[in-house]
């Protein structure tokens, strides 16, 4: 059980560390989107879309790791139980519910705003996929936290 609950743990972490570098590194492209070539903010925003891109890398190397883990430890069915497939419904769910509300603020934003569409598409795009990795995250957090009170 406890080689459970650390693979656990370390799903967590991947997701995370998954979650965080993708948004460092589409979000320092979507920076850089929104602001003109010459200036300070695109500089920026290049300098984060490359460590992201590092970060990315890494992260899959980590998520690999992971799944060399659960395969060794023949978990794969134990992770993936029916409480962790609603998790994931739910993260689903959540995350469409955030990227729903990220285009309407975004519609809201164009009428008043002078902005590049393209950079309001990629910061959709991010946002579409980032949402259901960090509300799972939260999730399972949460969870863990209530049945340790338990």
């Amino acid at each position: 059980m406890i080689e459970i609950e650390k693979l656990v743990r370390q799903r967590s972490l991947s997701l995370l560390f998954t979650a965080c570098a993708f948004v460092l590194w589409q979000g320092g492209m979507t920076l850089s989107e929104f602001s003109d070539e010459a200036g300070k903010m695109h500089g920026i925003g290049n300098g984060l879309t490359v460590a992201g891109s590092v970060a990315w890398v890494a992260a899959m190397v980590f998520f690999v790791h992971f799944q060399y883990k659960v395969k060794k430890a023949r978990a794969g069915c134990v992770l993936n139980d029916e409480w962790s497939r609603n998790m994931r419904l739910q993260a689903i769910a959540l995350g469409s519910f955030i990227t729903f509300i990220t285009i309407a603020l975004s519609y809201i934003a164009i009428s008043f705003v002078q902005v590049p569409v393209r950079g309001i598409v990629h910061l959709i795009f991010v946002v579409a996929i980032a949402a259901p990795l960090f509300s799972y995250v939260v999730m399972e957090f949460k969870t863990n936290i209530n049945m340790r009170q338990v």
